[in-house]
This record gives C-alpha cells, sequence and structure tokens, in this order.
C-alpha cells in the first residue's frame, strides 16, 4: 500500500477528501495518479495495491478498500473518492461533483461518498459482497441525496474480459432484486458490450433457479423496477 498526502487541515474549512484507488500495481496507470493528486480540492490518496486472496473481484475490492480505511481516521474527513487504477479525472472533478452537497455521485469508475452518510448507511464500511451498485441502493433506500455525474471522467479504461466477475455481476443482479425483463434487456445493447452481457445474464437466470440469498435492497429494488415498468406499459398505451 503506497499512500501520498496532501490532507487540508481540519480547521480550515475546506472539504477533506479521502481518496482510495485500488489497483494491482501493473494496471495502475501514470495518468490516473497524476489527476488524482493534482485534483484542486486537495486530498489525501492512498493507493492501494496489495492483492487480495478472496475468491471474486467484488470482494477483493471491497476487502483493499476496508483495509485501506484501517489505516486511517475517517473522522478526519467529509468524502471519500474511490477509483479505479485506469480512470483520468479532470481537475475540478472533486470540487465540480461536490456542488449541492451531495451523498453519493457516480459509480463504477470513479464514485464519491460522503463520510457522515457513509457511517450511517454502511457502518463506516464496505460489505464483502457489494459493489457500487449495492451502495447506491442502500442510500437511495435511506432517502440520501444519490446522484449522477456533473463532470464525468475525462477517460475510463476498458477493462479486460473477466468472466468470473461478469457471473459475479449476474449473482449479484439476482440478490439485489433486479427483475427478469430488466436483466434480459441488457442483451440489446450494442457489441462487444451486449457479448459480455450473455455471462450476466445467464448467470442471473441460473441464480433464479438456485435462489441464493437475498440482500436488504430486494424489496426495494423489486418494487422500483416494477413501478417504473408499469408506468413505461401505461405511457405507452396512451401514446397508442
Amino acid at each position: 500500500m503506497m499512500t501520498t498526502a496532501a490532507e487540508s487541515a481540519h480547521e480550515d474549512g475546506r472539504t477533506r477528501v479521502l481518496c482510495l484507488v485500488v489497483s494491482l500495481p501493473q494496471r495502475l496507470t501514470r495518468e490516473t495518479v497524476w489527476s488524482v493528486i493534482g485534483q484542486s480540492i486537495p486530498n489525501f490518496t492512498m493507493f492501494l495495491t496489495k492483492k487480495s486472496k478472496l475468491p471474486s473481484l467484488i470482494q477483493r475490492i471491497a476487502d483493499a478498500e476496508n483495509e485501506g480505511l484501517s489505516h486511517v481516521n475517517l473522522s478526519r474527513f467529509d468524502y471519500i473518492l474511490k477509483v479505479d487504477g485506469d480512470t483520468v479525472l479532470g481537475k475540478d472533478f472533486v470540487k465540480n461533483n461536490l456542488i449541492g452537497d451531495p451523498d453519493v455521485v457516480g459509480g463504477g469508475s470513479a464514485m464519491l461518498i460522503k463520510v457522515s452518510a457513509f457511517n450511517e448507511v454502511m457502518n463506516g464500511k464496505f460489505y464483502a459482497e457489494c459493489e457500487d451498485p449495492y451502495i447506491r441502493l442502500k442510500f437511495q433506500m435511506a432517502h440520501k441525496k444519490v446522484r449522477g455525474y456533473r463532470d464525468p471522467p475525462l477517460y475510463v479504461g476498458n477493462h479486460p474480459l473477466d468472466v468470473r466477475y461478469l457471473v459475479d455481476l449476474g449473482w449479484l443482479h439476482y440478490r439485489l432484486g433486479w427483475t427478469p425483463i430488466h436483466v434480459a434487456s441488457k442483451m440489446f445493447k450494442k457489441p462487444p458490450d451486449s457479448l459480455k452481457e450473455i455471462f450476466i445474464v445467464l448467470s442471473y437466470f441460473v441464480a433464479c433457479l438456485t435462489r441464493p440469498k437475498k440482500m436488504d435492497t430486494f424489496g426495494f429494488v423489486r418494487t422500483y423496477q416494477i413501478r417504473s415498468l408499469a408506468r413505461h406499459i401505461t405511457n405507452a398505451l396512451w401514446r397508442v
């Protein structure tokens, strides 16, 4: 684990950001490093490069992030910034995305999370089997302010095909509460994304048969998606 400090003082009234960059050393790009430490709002950056022995990528990421959190006093920070090792941010990424005082911004390649809400909703840790969608859903269930990017990343790397990760995502979709029709719709993406989605969809329908343990978001997601689908059908019928 490598760290570089540019931590703003607690007394100066500035926003304090803890940045967690999780990446194997060979996948951490120079552009990512400079874009993180060069933010217009200073941050305390931790490059978490230690390889976890847990079986799935989802678990390994959460394990690395929690390992990083164990070395800092989280109460000294206002926000956590999670960044992939091949994502490049504009220098005002943090500044622009914190407009409006959100609780969660973005997901996937780069995500901002308010520490006070993180402590309340997630008990100050990343759950072993949670991906970014789970975090967003937990915050939505708690009626927190969840938002997309005002200022998206400049570049997001193209990850190599990881069948095990895609299978785990399909399994996770079932446990989160996704409906079959919402998962099946992934197949209509343009190639090559649609090819990757095949593994997610197949894994999801296997989970429908084997019924692994549901997450606490299951009812919330299922209800939201069914209502959303009903609205689309109703609007379509009205147009006819």
